[in-house]
């Protein structure tokens, strides 16, 4: 009589084997999900500087063609630089498109939101363009690519700042050179962050 086979014993996972296949999957998805995020930070930052460079363009272009509308400092000229497409339709806010335009951050729903062109003084003539609602990383890679040409040349802003230190503005005019690496980073550190209007700002003349 033939003996009964011998059977193998049945092995299942462990909580111990389950937990650490858990973990290396969540890395391996927080990983992603990270990279896909600084993807698209930085996308967000060319974009925003693209638009940057086409309104500083535009308005570097009306500045040389005797463009001085007198006004106070600090005069919203938003809306004026729509209607003559300094600022170009496409960026402007859906729900407000004669007084905001939007940028990569945000949509321009409100008034603290999206971009601003200020008007900041008419001698020599200087204007302002206002970022509201940048990120931390988002206000880093804007100083560091909107500041990385010659100061003092057409279409280099001559002051920079954030919210926080609004009135201490940083001078790129000569003999000024540009804002080095821990500068941004200080810059940016003093923006609030916490639910303020996070704003960076930027001066032009020309």
């Amino acid at each position: 009589m033939l003996s009964p086979q011998k059977r193998l014993p049945i092995r299942g996972f462990t909580l111990t084997e389950i937990a650490i296949v858990l973990g290396v999957i969540g890395l391996i998805v927080g990983g992603v999900w990270f990279v896909a995020g600084m993807v698209r930070e930085n996308a967000r930052i060319s974009q925003a500087v693209n638009q940057m460079n086409l309104v500083g363009q535009n308005m570097t272009s009306m500045l040389q063609g005797g463009y001085n509308p007198g006004l106070g400092a600090g005069t919203d000229i938003t809306a004026s630089m729509i209607s003559s497409q300094a600022i170009p339709s496409w960026a402007t806010s859906p729900s407000a498109p004669t007084t905001q335009a939007v940028h990569p951050w945000n949509e321009g729903t409100t008034a603290t939101t999206g971009y601003h062109l200020f008007w900041m003084n008419s001698n020599p003539r200087t204007y302002r363009m206002s970022f509201y609602q940048v990120t931390r990383t988002g206000c880093v890679g804007l100083i560091t690519q909107a500041t990385g040409c010659t100061p003092g040349q057409p279409g280099c802003p001559i002051d920079v700042f954030v919210a926080q230190s609004a009135g201490t503005a940083i001078s790129l005019t000569p003999p000024a050179s540009a804002l080095t690496t821990n500068q941004i980073q200080g810059l940016c550190a003093q923006n609030n962050y916490s639910g303020g209007t996070n704003s960076v700002e930027f001066d032009f003349t020309n």
